[in-house]
């Protein structure tokens, strides 16, 4: 099982905080980065990766703009207090990749005698370290069975650009979870028809910079408080909750 939704958080009852239920995973990083050093003096990426973005269970995937990290955080408490479903929210359960990134710099990326970074090393550095965080991310979301956009005014605003519905996103990561969400969509509808078909016959800070990225929303079930609500009634928690839920939102669309 596999859908996505857009929840606006309108009436949304706010004083279901998860922050006790991820304690666990917020232990602050003390290693430095010399235990990652291999014999020939280079940085173990994968260890790295266990150590800053490592994998836990989880049944939904949070997708929220950093200013709705709040609002992400009790929506992850509500569920898991109504239904039992346990949330992925990167802000919570991850170390920083910042934090990580400016560790990189600071030991590796220097000018020697300056107090600015060498700018091919920087971008080199950045590189790695958004790309081990995607790969993490598109790991996460594989795992989970629904993904929730918070759709807001921080995280989405219609397109410039003339086209029915069209949406855009300032925020890179959103851009790259919706599509990531889309693409993980077709493969899993992809492997349900082949499965029926089967079973039937056996960097530079620079102030106001900004880009602009579409953001395809149009495959979101829209999620609202009266649903969950509506679920709460079934007196289901785990899967059989999330189940119920797929069916609420597939008859209503």
């Amino acid at each position: 099982m596999w859908f996505g939704c857009k929840f606006d958080g309108e009436d949304f009852d706010d004083n279901h905080s998860a922050l006790d239920i991820y304690k666990r995973f917020q232990d602050d990083i003390t290693r430095q980065l010399t235990s990652y050093l291999a014999v020939d003096g280079t940085l173990s990426g994968n260890k790295m990766m266990a150590d800053y973005f490592p994998t836990v269970n989880a049944d939904i995937f949070i997708c929220h703009s950093h200013n709705d990290e709040e609002k992400s955080q009790n929506l992850a408490g509500w569920l898991f207090e109504l239904f039992g479903l346990r949330s992925f929210v990167d802000s919570m359960v991850w170390g920083s990749a910042d934090r990580l990134l400016q560790k990189i710099d600071d030991e590796y990326c220097d000018n020697p005698g300056e107090n600015t970074y060498n700018y091919r090393k920087r971008n080199l550095s950045t590189s790695y370290v958004h790309m081990m965080l995607a790969a993490s991310l598109a790991n996460m979301m594989d795992k989970c069975h629904c993904f929730i956009f918070m759709e807001s005014e921080q995280s989405i605003t219609p397109s410039t650009i003339k086209r029915a519905n069209a949406k855009e996103t300032f925020s890179p990561w959103i851009f790259y979870e919706l599509a990531l969400f889309h693409k993980i969509q077709k493969r899993r509808l992809k492997k349900t028809i082949l499965e029926k078909r089967t079973s039937t016959t056996d960097s530079i800070c620079l102030e106001n910079f900004s880009i602009s990225l579409s953001a395809e929303t149009k495959d979101l079930y829209p999620l609202s408080v009266n649903t969950l609500k509506k679920l709460h009634k079934a007196q289901l928690r785990g899967n059989e909750a999330l189940i119920k839920l797929h069916e609420i939102l597939s008859s209503s669309k």
